[in-house]
């Protein structure tokens, strides 16, 4: 947690790493619910200290976005952006995307999509 609270206290000037921390958790929560990164039960909850270590290292920058666009949309904070919100929001939202393809294909492995020719 702390890496992830590091990398993004810089963008966020002000805000308690207790906020930080648990924005983190929210967005890594979401993250492996929606797309089963982490397996079908990732046994994460608000209650956990410790993120898996395979979401920093594979899942950093998208974490962090999700994070990000939690904490700039704290209106009346010192940091508080919509646009910002908006725009990490988008970043967060395609790396789910993306995470969702990577969780399929390990868990079907050799499955592919062929194309059709149009006729």
């Amino acid at each position: 947690m702390e890496k992830f609270i590091s990398h993004i206290r810089p963008y966020v000037p002000g805000c308690p790493d207790a906020w930080v921390a648990r924005e983190v958790l929210g967005a890594a929560i979401e993250f492996c619910r929606d797309t089963l990164i982490c397996g079908e039960d990732p046994g994460l909850d608000r209650m956990t200290k410790k993120l898996p270590k395979e979401l920093y290292q594979n899942w950093k920058d998208e974490i962090t976005a999700g994070a990000l666009s939690r904490l700039f949309r704290m209106s009346g904070k010192n940091w508080y952006n919509l646009r910002l919100a908006a725009l990490y929001q988008s970043f967060f939202l395609h790396g789910k995307g993306q995470a969702a393809i990577a969780a399929h294909k390990k868990a079907h492995p050799g499955m592919t999509v062929r194309q059709r020719p149009w006729v």
